[in-house]
């Protein structure tokens, strides 16, 4: 059975996820990614094996640490950067949520 409080924290990221501003708009991209770390956070302390809450800590640091980054037309990444990153927040996500159902 899967921990309420974990499945919430999943459900919270989820829709914070969904919000995403654009990233010209960096004030607003950069509360977003601070948004996203508190629920990783959430996520990390009810997550139930130190692999998960290790994995969920890890991200939410880097998330703190995009939202410090300061954005603008010479700090944009370009394309194929940017879809790497994603490869990699992606590949993180799914990891998470592999681990989760190895223990569920």
């Amino acid at each position: 059975m899967i921990d309420p409080a974990f499945k919430r924290a999943l459900r919270h990221l989820r829709a914070v996820k969904s919000e995403r501003p654009s990233e010209a708009d960096s004030i607003k991209f950069s509360q977003w990614r601070e948004r996203i770390a508190e629920a990783l956070e959430a996520i990390a302390s009810a997550a139930p094996t130190e692999k998960l809450q290790r994995q969920a800590r890890l991200e939410a640091e880097a998330a703190r640490a995009q939202a410090r980054r300061p954005r603008g037309p010479k700090q944009r990444c370009d394309s194929a950067t940017k879809k790497e990153r994603e490869k990699v927040m992606v590949a993180s996500r799914a990891h998470i949520l592999s681990d989760f159902r190895e223990h569920v």
